[in-house]
């Protein structure tokens, strides 16, 4: 589907793919906030399909980013290693987190 004709409703539908709220994406699309219609916008058939279009193709330009860091499926054990060895790395070897403070109870009663 093409762009559609409408920039506002373009722009809606962007907001709307990228994760924004109806209404947020109301707003940010230059309307005046009204909840009502920015439901009955999202529910416009266009504007439902352009945002279906927008996210098949987020979900497939990260399939692409996913395959590239990884090799894809003919890439090496050591490069899909090298790929994930930075993941996790808050965690100690105890498994506690670095940043976990441990939670001490008042002794005085609430």
């Amino acid at each position: 589907m093409p762009i559609l004709r409408n920039p506002r409703h373009e722009k809606f539908a962007q907001e709307l793919a990228a994760g924004k709220s109806a209404a947020e994406a109301y707003q940010r699309a230059g309307y005046i906030k009204n909840f009502g219609n920015c439901i009955r916008l999202k529910g416009n058939e266009r504007v439902a399909a352009r945002v279906a279009e927008l996210q098949h193709g987020g979900a497939v330009r990260a399939e692409v980013t996913v395959t590239s860091v990884f090799g894809g499926a003919r890439g090496d054990a050591e490069t899909r290693t090298k790929a994930w060895s930075g993941v996790g790395c808050g965690a100690m070897h105890d498994g506690q987190s670095k940043n976990m403070r441990p939670h001490h109870r008042s002794s005085r009663s609430r």
